[in-house]
């Protein structure tokens, strides 16, 4: 079994929804959700002609290998409507990236895990704080926490009350 972070955004539609469909259709593949931080209202990055973000990390469990996790992720991101000629950092209906895969550094033609800007991304560290600041990343062998005080984000990140 393995421990898996996921970091998931919306910023198409009904933002709040599309977090929880795509929980659902994860729980439907039959992994375990363990934990989901608050959710956040987060200035996208990279293209700041869009509406702002929802996002959430949540903690799964599976016994998929990463080959298998990675093509369930897709085929749910697919499902939702999200195109497979995205364009980086644009509005998206769903987008769900994995952060770390237990304690495995993978880095193959389709993916890089640890997520490779992680530490760049506040809408990310600062849910994932919320979760398990303690959490030694593996590649970085930082804790979330030290990630989280040392990025160089000042992009707007406001935890959702709902």
């Amino acid at each position: 079994m393995n421990d898996v972070y996921l970091s998931i955004g919306s910023n198409v539609g009904n933002r709040l929804n599309n977090i929880n469909k795509s929980i659902s259709f994860l729980e439907k593949s039959g992994i375990v959700i363990l934990k989901k931080s608050s959710i956040y209202l987060t200035e996208p990055k990279g293209y700041s002609e869009q509406i702002d973000f929802y996002n959430i990390v949540v903690l799964i469990n599976t016994n998929l290998n990463i080959d298998d996790f990675f093509l369930v992720i897709s085929k749910i991101e697919i499902c939702m409507g999200k195109k497979e000629n995205h364009l980086k950092n644009r509005p998206r209906i769903i987008d769900i990236d994995i952060l770390t895969f237990g304690s495995q550094v993978i880095q193959n033609g389709n993916l890089t895990v640890p997520h490779t800007r992680l530490n760049e991304r506040k809408f990310v560290l600062i849910p994932w704080n919320e979760l398990d600041s303690r959490f030694v990343v593996p590649f970085f062998n930082k804790t979330v926490f030290s990630l989280l005080n040392a990025v160089d984000d000042s992009s707007k990140v406001c935890k959702l009350q709902l």
